[in-house]
């Protein structure tokens, strides 16, 4: 399913390797935005995170406004189920 389908989804953790080889990525949200045809094909990720070299997360970018990533044939784009969130008590 293309991002139709993740549009639907409300909330989703997001890796996209550029085509460069450089990780982007973070959490996406309502907030986010996916452009498919007959637009150019790209992504705003409205909480962006540090990226790891390997495509890991190792924290938010705090002050951060998002960031505008151009998808291009040579990129690859990854949807993460957020993690379930542990009930305190």
């Amino acid at each position: 399913m293309g991002p139709v389908g993740v549009r639907r989804r409300d909330t989703a953790i997001v890796r996209v390797k550029t085509s460069s080889g450089v990780y982007v990525g973070g959490w996406f949200d309502v907030e986010g935005y996916v452009s498919t045809y007959p637009y150019e094909r790209d992504i705003f990720i409205a909480h962006q995170w540090r990226m790891g070299k390997r495509g890991q997360f190792p924290e938010p970018i705090h002050d951060s406004l998002g960031v505008w990533v151009p998808i291009t044939d040579d990129c690859h784009v990854e949807w993460i189920a957020a993690p379930p969130q542990k009930e305190e008590g």
